[in-house]
């Protein structure tokens, strides 16, 4: 792991936040008629900020994490399949007990975001979103999950007492099952904090205004021949190794060799539930037909050169003996990297070709 610190980064580790008891400076953040909330204008003295009447103090100290203002910033390099760790934040409210919130920036498609899975607790206890679900599952889900903000709750409690610390963990894991060929081993996350004195201000008002983290897509087969070059998909079956191969034509398009008929994309044993990751260009052009192949025999076949519909909700089924086996594509990117957008689960998506095994 790359270390995130204030000799590499400029972040220092810990930065004390100032507030002022202003009405109208609590009217302007949160629409309250009475409270203090956090400045845009702090006072830097000794690498702190000064505090007045309330103040909200962040301090983390592992070597993947930093402070920038009201924001942590949590930034992990060189993962392989089945590295973990942790951070922990450090949450006081001075002078006065307080609410505090949080929020964290819409998902960057690059990095690991998709593939790191990462997991919230706050005072012991794994922080539930607005919609009181669990936050937890990959990086990206979990930026979705708090991108219009969350409020940070003790349990038994209305507000965080005034200089008492509370303990924001995250945690964070790359499955092993994530191929160890990535083309990016790093990813980082922000986390945003605001903070409001309880006393004198009933109000309970998210600071933060609503945010959409939806991804802008193109639809298959609306770009200059686009084709698709990478595609995640969650399988539904019983326990089986599941094959992707070349079907009966070969791709002649890019610069990588052409595949051969019953070449493999991967090969992985998966249960239901489980995801996997499929790169059709590069060093090797697959396509336009690709097998689904399970118990050694082809289940189905679909296309990927955005003649026929793909995208994310795209189903790829199949029977054999008795048993249904079933490709959900959630991903998917044409060969320019645009995400491509969703599509019916009944979208028609088959191939005449197949490389019976």
């Amino acid at each position: 792991m790359s270390p995130l610190g204030s000799d590499s980064s400029g972040l220092s580790r810990r930065q004390i936040l100032g507030l002022v008891g202003s009405a109208s400076a609590a009217g302007a953040l949160t629409g309250a008629a009475t409270g203090a909330n956090l400045l845009d204008r702090e006072r830097f003295d000794d690498n702190s900020i000064v505090t007045g009447t309330f103040g909200l103090s962040l301090d983390c100290e592992g070597e993947n994490c930093g402070i920038d203002q009201r924001t942590v910033v949590l930034s992990v390099s060189d993962l392989t399949p089945g590295d973990s760790g942790d951070e922990t934040v450090t949450i006081t409210v001075e002078d006065n007990d307080g609410w505090v919130w949080l929020r964290t920036a819409c998902p960057d498609p690059a990095g690991l975001a998709n593939n790191v899975e990462i997991r919230l607790l706050f005072d012991g206890h794994v922080l539930k979103d607005p919609d009181g679900e669990d936050v937890e599952g990959s990086l990206s889900t979990v930026q979705k999950q708090l991108a219009d903000g969350v409020q940070l709750t003790p349990v038994g409690e209305e507000c965080l007492t005034a200089d008492d610390e509370y303990g924001l963990q995250i945690e964070y894991n790359l499955p092993n099952e994530v191929r160890s060929t990535l083309e990016s081993t790093e990813t980082s996350a922000r986390f945003e904090f605001r903070a409001e004195q309880c006393r004198h201000n009933d109000s309970r008002m998210n600071p933060f205004g609503a945010s959409s983290c939806e991804e802008p897509c193109l639809e298959c087969g609306e770009g200059d021949g686009n084709k698709i070059a990478r595609a995640a998909f969650e399988y539904d079956g019983p326990e089986t190794t599941v094959e992707l191969a070349q079907g009966s034509t070969g791709s002649k398009n890019g610069k990588g060799k052409r595949a051969s008929q019953g070449d493999s994309v991967l090969s992985e044993t998966v249960s239901s539930g489980d995801t996997i990751t499929a790169d059709f260009h590069g060093e090797t052009n697959y396509g336009p037909d690709i097998d689904f192949i399970a118990e050694q025999e082809t289940i189905a076949c679909f296309h990927i050169s955005c003649s026929a519909p793909f995208g994310p909700g795209l189903q790829i089924t199949g029977e054999h003996d008795g048993n249904t086996y079933t490709l959900t594509v959630v991903s998917a990117a044409d060969t320019d990297g645009n995400s491509l957008c969703s599509v019916a689960p009944s979208a028609k998506n088959s191939c005449s070709g197949g490389s019976k095994k």
